[in-house]
């Protein structure tokens, strides 16, 4: 009896192997010779990607080519270290971001992995808020999809070794993303094309995450030492917690960190800060005393970017004091003294001499005089600058002569915020932006000029003091290099022609080079692949187009402020409206053409110079960078 009961669970044994052998997920749309075929299989395997039901024909289909979303790759990174069992604690993560989340519009179902992604610093919150678009999620590219994973494995971003990459557009890959881009190719993680490019900017399909995500479960597996839980603290009872370093309790020496409100989450009392080195950390302040100018204020009283002084007492919060609200100083340097650690440089407010502030230099800091960067050195006593700082702490120095001249292209028509600005793109590709002063003077085509005659695309010659822009010597390009619009006619043919109405309501139209590249949404396509209403912008030589970068579309938006000021003359409007994505305040420059409808609140057609300051107004149109161009314009009161 004993006998046949072992050999009946042999036979068991062996039955269930066999099973579990061919017990791999299948997909209709994946075929036998697919080259991603067996990642793809064992990803679904493990439940780290699935895939979706085809209900019309009746089978399950993965998508392999289908674009990744960042907020599917953040799901598929915690989908991994949750399958190799790297997962640390997750006590308290289903609320700690809960407020945060539902602001940026984060799908319900993503929150824990995206919890987590912030808890254990995957993502920043910066990174967060480029997730989505309203309410659209936005495709993942793939140097920031490296920069996550490599995060996720424990690959230290900041050390300072030498990274050798083997791609030949090595130098279109980020400087943060370097270390994490290197280790991760030594891996064969991840790697490049056919042409030995990593293609940074390109959007990540479903196959080829599922290949990566496969590469590090298997690196995860066999690296014991990776994510360790050195983080995690044990309770009265045994349960693991959060190490409360991440929830009011400071891990510093002294008593006091200094940084910068960089989100505040008024219903749960919590603010996310950035400290001095650039990382985030989420304070919850229940209980905590929250000063400003020595009085005692409340958590809807603080401000996006206001420098804080936050107190610890014995590793708890205990005290938020708001220091200054401003992170850049504008400052006349009276004195540099040396001491062994660092410099300290004495400075005055340019703008009022009687403030006085002390800023420390170290190695940390870095110092720009024009486009170059200068060891402390360079700075002399009585030179002006600003300074970007956290409390007492330089972080950039921005040295200004009395004057510097920039030659370059025009990046913008002039904006006008509170103060007319100018954009210029340099020689380096760099783009500076400086204020005009009121009094500048400005020639366009040997003639005298007024600012709204300036264009985007004018070569010129612009002379700055103290920051501000003081002549402007520009001239129109009558043989464009470049051009944009929107597709109003494509001709396939011999020529092809394409023809499209600018951003002034030109129409141009111009050839197309047999040999035209061609890019939608900043992936490869072809002159077929374009259609009516794209946005292009155009590479021209001899009059002929031989290079396109194309959007599907310029969405349409709408906003809805109050007028701060009216440029008339230039039929312009600053309006300040409420951003619900940043969820702060902010101030745009809005053309009104021609073929702007002004309605006002009596629904009378009027024009521009019916208007008043202060009036509420909702604007429909399209954002063109930092411009938003209005098509109707209506009086709310």
């Amino acid at each position: 009896m004993k006998k046949r009961l072992i050999a009946l669970l042999t036979v068991l044994m062996i039955f269930s192997s066999t099973v579990c052998g061919f017990a791999a997920v299948k997909f209709s749309d994946v075929s036998s010779n697919h080259w991603a075929r067996t990642f793809i299989e064992k990803m679904a395997d493990k439940g780290i990607i699935k895939g979706y039901y085809d209900s019309v024909k009746g089978v399950k289909v993965f998508k392999p080519e289908s674009p990744v979303t960042y907020i599917e790759a953040v799901q598929m990174i915690y989908n991994t270290l949750k399958a190799s069992d790297k997962l640390k604690s997750e006590s308290g993560l289903d609320t700690k971001y809960d407020v945060i989340l539902k602001n940026l519009n984060i799908p319900t179902w993503s929150k824990r992995a995206v919890s987590y992604a912030l808890e254990y610093d995957i993502i920043t919150f910066n990174e967060l808020r480029s997730f989505m678009n309203g309410k659209i999620a936005k495709y993942a590219r793939k140097v920031d999809i490296a920069v996550f994973l490599g995060r996720a494995i424990g690959v230290d971003g900041n050390s300072s070794n030498i990274y050798t990459l083997p791609f030949i557009d090595s130098e279109m890959i980020i400087g943060k993303a370097i270390p994490y881009v290197d280790f991760l190719t030594k891996k064969g993680i991840i790697k490049g094309d056919s042409s030995n490019k990593f293609n940074p900017n390109s959007i990540v399909n479903r196959a080829v995450m599922a290949t990566m995500c496969s590469k590090v479960y298997d690196y995860l597996i066999s690296h014991e030492e990776v994510l360790n839980k050195e983080d995690e603290i044990k309770d009265s009872n045994g349960d693991t917690l959060i190490n409360d370093n991440k929830n009011n309790e400071s891990n510093e020496s002294d008593n006091k960190i200094y940084g910068v409100i960089d989100y505040i989450a008024e219903d749960t009392d919590m603010i996310v800060i950035k400290d001095l080195e650039g990382n985030t950390k989420v304070y919850n302040l229940k209980g905590v005393s929250i000063r400003k100018k020595g009085r005692k204020v409340r958590i809807d009283d603080l401000k996006k970017e206001e420098e804080v002084e936050l107190v610890f007492d014995k590793g708890k919060l205990k005290e938020v004091n708001v220091t200054n609200s401003k992170v850049y100083f504008e400052a006349k340097i009276e004195k540099i003294v040396d001491f062994d650690d660092y410099y300290l440089l004495k400075t005055r407010n340019a703008d009022n001499l009687l403030i006085k502030k002390d800023f420390k230099v170290d190695d940390e800091t870095v110092i720009y005089y024009g486009d170059d960067k200068v060891s402390i050195g360079r700075i002399e006593e009585g030179d002006y600058a600003v300074i970007k700082h956290i409390g007492d702490k330089a972080l950039e120095i921005q040295l200004k002569s009395e004057e510097q001249v920039y030659d370059g292209i025009l990046e913008s028509d002039v904006i006008f915020k509170d103060k007319p600005e100018l954009k210029i793109r340099l020689n380096n590709n760099k783009v500076l932006e400086f204020e005009i002063d009121d009094k500048a003077y400005i020639r366009r085509d040997r003639r005298k000029a007024d600012l709204d005659d300036l264009s985007k695309g004018d070569i010129a010659t612009i002379t700055v003091q103290y920051n501000k822009i003081v002549e402007i010597i520009a001239s129109s390009r009558s043989e464009k290099d470049k051009d944009e619009g929107r597709i109003k006619q494509i001709v396939i043919g011999t020529p092809s022609k394409i023809t499209i109405v600018t951003d002034d309501d030109e129409e141009a139209t111009y050839e197309v080079a047999r040999d035209v590249d061609v890019e939608i949404d900043d992936e490869d396509a072809e002159l077929n692949d374009l259609d009516i209403n794209y946005y292009v912008k155009l590479d021209i030589e001899n009059g002929r187009i031989v290079e396109i970068r194309a959007e599907k579309s310029k969405s349409d938006t709408n906003i809805t402020g109050r007028i701060v000021k009216i440029y008339k003359d230039y039929d312009r409007l600053t309006v300040k409206y409420y951003d619900k994505v940043e969820d702060r305040y902010k101030r745009v420059s809005v053309i009104v053409s021609d073929k702007t409808k002004i309605i006002s609140s009596d629904g009378d057609s009027i024009r521009l110079g019916h208007l008043k300051r202060d009036v509420q107004i909702f604007v429909s149109g399209y954002f063109d960078e930092d411009i938003f161009v209005a098509d109707k314009i209506i009086e709310l009161e």
